[in-house]
């Protein structure tokens, strides 16, 4: 069975100017993210990271620009890894901050990029230095947390060392004996066959598709290599599950693509979802991990986040 290893960090952050958020924050941390690793890290300055000598070497393009095991079956259709990491916004989401005040955000590293921590903790002080969000408002880290099997342990103070925890492989808990409700905690981006899946559109085989795709490809890229499971099966069982209940709604937001240089609108699914036990129970290891590791389009930027709730 699948087994991915990750890494949760809270980054605690203190504002010296003020500091202000839109109101879903995942695309401003990100975008900062992202241009302050590579300013960190990137020796060449050469504009395609594929064409780089240091492109399997280098901390920026294993994170944003993740390069696939040379001898990859996979490579043809997937020339990238997706996104071993997930930016998780949502104590930020519409904030604003004065000088003085206090906030966090939370990073998880998925497989093996966990060793890339410390250039990871320089990039985030920098984006303090830089300015993040509306404005440019500059903070300085403060401290951060891992999470571990017993709860959140400090590994950082600074003028301290960087003392990371071992990685989470948590077992997924037993399948539920009643029915349960998924509940979708930040929009939900599922492409089933043309289009995105709106509220009325809502199929529990996209649902389950995406899961399987993003997990064994996390898995395959990461070095644990392809998984022995009958995906074609598993897919069209999943076709059958009709949710007993269901909740759905839209929420729209958008932000700008310096790539595409272009406002792009980045809506999805919010709301919940209720299944019966015996539907639920051929997919649960995959929907229990997923919980930690998220679904669907936009997930680097914390989208596609849900928990499940049992009886």
């Amino acid at each position: 069975m699948i087994s991915l290893p990750f890494s949760r960090y809270r980054f605690h952050c203190r504002a010296v100017t003020p500091v202000s958020f839109p109101q879903y924050a995942g695309s401003t941390w990100r975008g900062a993210f992202g241009h302050a690793l590579k300013h960190t890290v990137c020796v060449t300055q050469m504009p395609q990271c594929s064409a780089c000598l240091l492109w399997r070497t280098c901390a920026y393009s294993e994170i944003f620009e993740t390069p696939p095991p040379e001898d990859a079956p996979l490579v043809a259709n997937y020339p990238a890894a997706p996104h071993p990491f997930i930016i998780h916004p949502e104590a930020t989401n519409g904030g604003d901050y004065q000088p003085g005040d206090t906030f966090s955000v939370d990073l998880t590293l998925i497989g093996r990029t966990a060793t890339q921590l410390p250039y990871v903790v320089h990039a985030w002080r920098q984006m303090g230095d830089k300015g993040v969000g509306r404005g440019r408002g500059h903070y300085q880290v403060v401290g951060i947390d891992q999470l571990t099997g017993d709860g959140w342990r400090p590994i950082y103070r600074p003028g301290g060392e960087l003392t990371p925890q071992p990685p989470l492989a948590p077992a997924p808990p037993p399948a539920p004996e009643g029915d349960c409700r998924l509940v979708i905690e930040t929009p939900l981006r599922i492409r089933h066959g043309e289009r995105l899946m709106g509220p009325a559109a809502f199929r529990f085989r996209g649902l389950v598709a995406s899961l399987l795709r993003r997990l064994s490809l996390l898995h395959h890229f990461l070095g644990g290599g392809p998984l022995e499971v009958d995906f074609r099966d598993l897919v069209a069982r999943a076709d059958t599950v009709v949710p007993k209940e269901s909740d759905l709604g839209w929420y729209d937001w958008q932000r700008y693509s310096n790539r595409q240089r272009t406002a792009m609108k980045m809506g999805g699914l919010t709301g919940w979802l209720t299944f019966a036990a015996d539907d639920v129970r051929p997919f649960w290891p995959w929907l229990a991990l997923g919980r930690w590791l998220h679904v669907g389009k936009g997930v680097s930027m914390g989208l596609g986040r849900y928990r499940i709730e049992t009886a």
